[in-house]
């Protein structure tokens, strides 16, 4: 994304407020928040202009590229189907989960098989430019499995990893305790200068907007999405 980008008259929806204003992309960036209106640039009409969540852990591409047992779908379209899941529900930046390990009722070729499918098709995706998010990935480790350690340095180096995480699904005790866990606020990309703007897409609109519907007054007001 090069050049500048106004976007006027939107509210901002910040970390401790929400205020009218306009924001300004330069060259991908965000280069500066101003209140209230300057007069230039894409009128928003008052709508609201939020930051992108980011997705750390997701394994719907997976799940997408093997709905059932002993099916496995094209992975280039599970992942365009998962790219467009993720960006209606609000993320922008989307860690993939890749399965490493087979369990001992897998087929351990078959799990290396569609890891590596996963993985070329969200390479192959990015390259083409036709993902609304920034997809990236986070390698699911099972410690359990033999293969896992052969199966991780093949992608432990990989430009596109951000995430490692270990899982443990050793039968019968592999799921632990569920316990009460606080509020957390979503991750999700900062309105501040330099924070860099996502939209490589040729056909998204700029910037990607959901509509929200007031069940009560039938309403329709809109929520764009800014990463």
């Amino acid at each position: 994304m090069s050049g500048e980008l106004v976007l006027d008259n939107a509210r901002l929806v910040l970390r401790d407020e929400v205020v009218l204003g306009a924001v300004t992309i330069r060259d991908g960036l965000i280069h500066d928040l101003e209140r209230g209106r300057v007069g230039v640039g894409e009128d928003f009409d008052g709508d609201y202009l939020i930051p992108g969540a980011v997705e750390l852990h997701t394994d719907h591409a997976e799940y997408h590229m093997r709905p059932r047992p002993d099916v496995e779908w094209e992975p280039t379209a599970a992942v365009l189907a998962h790219d467009a899941q993720m960006t209606a529900a609000g993320a922008t930046t989307v860690l993939d989960a890749v399965r490493l390990g087979s369990g001992p009722d897998d087929d351990a070729a078959a799990t290396a098989r569609a890891a590596r499918r996963l993985t070329e098709a969200i390479i192959g995706t990015r390259q083409a430019d036709v993902l609304r998010a920034d997809h990236l990935m986070h390698l699911r480790c099972e410690i359990s499995a033999p293969d896992c350690l052969e199966q991780f340095e093949s992608y432990a180096d990989h430009p596109l990893v951000r995430l490692v995480s270990l899982m443990d699904h050793t039968p019968p005790h592999h799921k632990p305790r569920r316990t009460p866990v606080p509020d957390q606020t979503l991750p999700c990309h900062p309105f501040a200068p330099n924070t860099p703007v996502h939209c490589s897409h040729p056909s998204a609109p700029r910037p990607r907007s959901s509509h929200l519907t007031n069940s009560k007054t039938k309403t329709r007001s809109t929520t764009h999405l800014l990463h």
